[in-house]
């Protein structure tokens, strides 16, 4: 345990140092919907399928484009309730306001990745311009610091 002055640590605490920090970067990537939420539940099966293609890579949001533009929904608000957004697929247009608005007691960041967050105050509105970087395309929201997916922007031209 200690050599020349140091202390070293034991082959068990760094093993056991190392798989916390692996299960702590694994909590951070975007593991989809929770299926144990009130709000996940209640969804159409068709809504709940969209979450859970929503954690996937680029490919699968492709592969699912059609299910994602049925259950799309052209809006300018998207309401915001316990990390739940509704619509849960918000079909936007690029240069399009977005009003978010919380209808919570608790503040809320939004977020699609780290370039784009969005804090939304308690019981408040918050308008942005729709302008992801990317352009057109399928994007996931994410609330708080939460890893679960709480819905989807499909920007469309």
């Amino acid at each position: 345990m200690f050599k020349h002055g140091r202390i070293q640590p034991s082959s068990n605490f760094l093993v056991t140092s190392f798989y916390l920090v692996v299960a702590i970067l694994i909590s951070f990537q975007g593991l989809g919907p929770d299926p144990t939420s009130p709000s996940f539940s209640s969804l159409s099966e068709d809504g709940r399928k969209i979450l859970l293609i929503a954690k996937g890579d680029r490919q699968s949001k492709l592969d699912n484009l059609p299910l994602i533009e049925r259950a799309a929904q052209s809006s300018s608000n998207l309401l915001i309730r316990g990390c739940a957004v509704r619509p849960v697929v918000i079909k936007l247009a690029q240069g399009q306001e977005l009003t978010f608005k919380n209808l919570d007691s608790v503040d809320h960041t939004l977020q699609s990745d780290l370039e784009h967050q969005y804090l939304v105050p308690a019981n408040k509105t918050k308008s942005i311009i729709v302008d992801f970087g990317h352009g057109v395309g399928v994007y996931s929201i994410l609330c708080d610091d939460s890893p679960h997916i709480s819905g989807i922007y499909l920007v469309a031209p």
